[in-house]
Parts: structure tokens; C-alpha cells; sequence
């Protein structure tokens, strides 16, 4: 679960407190993050999302990833890793594919990984400076990268 929480921020910069995007980030290493092709968007119709508490669900097995919202039927990503392996959804050429000895289609997400709970506060790279009345400038010396 992702957020921009500023109120006014535009539907199609990624929305406000009314919005939220469900993220797999994935990749041969750090520098070829695939997250773009395993990306799904959410956009409350009714107030925001911090007008009631939600749920917000993982589901994940040997077959197939998704998040959701408050009901599993209400799904915000889906990622099938039963008929396509991570190395091609990837598309890459330029390296070796590290998961090639795996015995599953659904490699890196076959092995045991630690869940991180961050509560990132800022940031310049999704931000733009005029939208949504943002208080910090990306090019200002306390802006947080």
C-alpha cells in the first residue's frame, strides 16, 4: 500500500488521501526494480480513505499475489506467476536470469522474505513541485530524497 496523502493531489498524479497504489517491487537486483509491471490503483468514490478504517489484505501462494481492500473480492493488484516465470514478465537480455535454477515459475517470491512496514513521510521523485499546494521544494536542501 502506497499513499500520497495531500489533499487536492490529482487523479492521475496517483490521487490523495482517496487513493492508494498496490506495489510488487521485483527485479533481477536493485537496479532493474520491475515494479511498473505489477502495479495496481485504487480511488475511493465516497469521501477518503481516512473517513472509516480498512483492511488492507496480501494473499500470496505458489500460484498467484494480490492485495485487496477491506474484502477479498475487492482485489487491487493480481499478478498470476503460474504461466509466466518473473525472469520473462521482465523482458531483460542484458544479464543472466538469477532464478534459473528454481524449480517454480513464481521465483524470486518461492523463498521466505521479511515483511518491511514503512511510514515514509515526503520525497521529490513522486512529488512535483506545484501540485496540490505541496509545502517543500524537490531542489530545497531539507527536501527528503
Amino acid at each position: 500500500m502506497e499513499s500520497r496523502g495531500n489533499v487536492g493531489y490529482p487523479k492521475e498524479n496517483g490521487g490523495g488521501p482517496e487513493a492508494f497504489c498496490s506495489t510488487l517491487h521485483w527485479g533481477s537486483d536493485w537496479t532493474t526494480n520491475q515494479f511498473w509491471k505489477t502495479r495496481g490503483e485504487y480511488h475511493h468514490t465516497n469521501g477518503t480513505l481516512a473517513d472509516d478504517f480498512h483492511v488492507y489484505g496480501l494473499y500470496w501462494d505458489d500460484k498467484v499475489i494480490y492485495t485487496y481492500l477491506d474484502d477479498d473480492t475487492n482485489r487491487i493488484l493480481f499478478v498470476n506467476h503460474s504461466s509466466q516465470s518473473y525472469w520473462d514478465r521482465s523482458g531483460l537480455t542484458n544479464r543472466s536470469n538469477p532464478w534459473q535454477y528454481s524449480k517454480n515459475k513464481n521465483a524470486p517470491f518461492d523463498t521466505n522474505f521479511y515483511l518491511i512496514l514503512n511510514v515514509a513521510v515526503g520525497g521529490t521523485v513522486f512529488f512535483e513541485d506545484g501540485v496540490a499546494n505541496k509545502p517543500w521544494k524537490n531542489n530545497s536542501p531539507r527536501a527528503s530524497a
